[in-house]
């Protein structure tokens, strides 16, 4: 998918599109060649995206275009060019680095969803099966305001973050341990 913008001048006129990013198919994929036609129905089965924008693009009118060319090299139901369904949700334009990239931590991959949020959080865990995940969070002055330990089995865990303990506005700092391994993420909260 290519994803480009374009914003007004001072005369009222569009600038040409300039392209902000290309993401691939290994960047949009991510649950996989379905057999079946698919929907997604929970919170797992979506994954956290951040593009950082370029200052040209931070203007009072900007527009976007996503430009998604499906492949066709799939054969699936009996007809060629499969795998043509695009879901794309909470679409979210922020003036602060909000976003944290799904983190690989040796061979576990972690995200924290969604992000920014105004309730609940999530930590996923993915590809740590039979292992202990401690999330610790921690304020902007380092207070610690929740910590969990859960035992991670199957190929994807969610660890909750509960609103009650991050109710409060702001950044905060969820630092993930599995094994021997730790990532620091930042945490916005509206």
């Amino acid at each position: 998918m290519e994803i480009d913008y374009a914003t007004k001048g001072t005369g009222g006129t569009m600038s040409a599109w300039t392209k902000l990013t290309i993401v691939s198919k290994g960047g949009l994929d991510n649950k996989g060649l379905q057999s079946t036609y698919y929907t997604p129905s929970s919170a797992s089965d979506w994954s956290s995206m951040g593009i950082l924008l370029p200052a040209a693009a931070k203007t009072s009118y900007t527009v976007f275009r996503f430009r998604y060319l499906p492949g066709n090299s799939v054969t699936l139901y009996g007809k060629y060019g499969g795998g043509n369904n695009f879901y794309m949700d909470r679409l979210t334009f922020a003036p602060w680095p909000a976003y944290v990239s799904n983190v690989k931590m040796g061979n576990v991959d972690v995200a924290v969803v969604p992000n920014p949020t105004n309730g609940d959080a999530y930590v996923v865990v993915k590809d740590a099966d039979n292992t202990e995940a401690q999330v610790i969070v921690t304020d902007v002055t380092g207070k610690v305001v929740y910590k969990t330990t859960e035992q991670v089995t199957g190929n994807q865990a969610r660890i909750l973050i509960p609103h009650a303990v991050i109710s409060v506005s702001g950044m905060y700092i969820v630092q993930t341990i599995t094994g021997n391994q730790a990532h620091t993420q930042k945490l916005i909260v509206e």
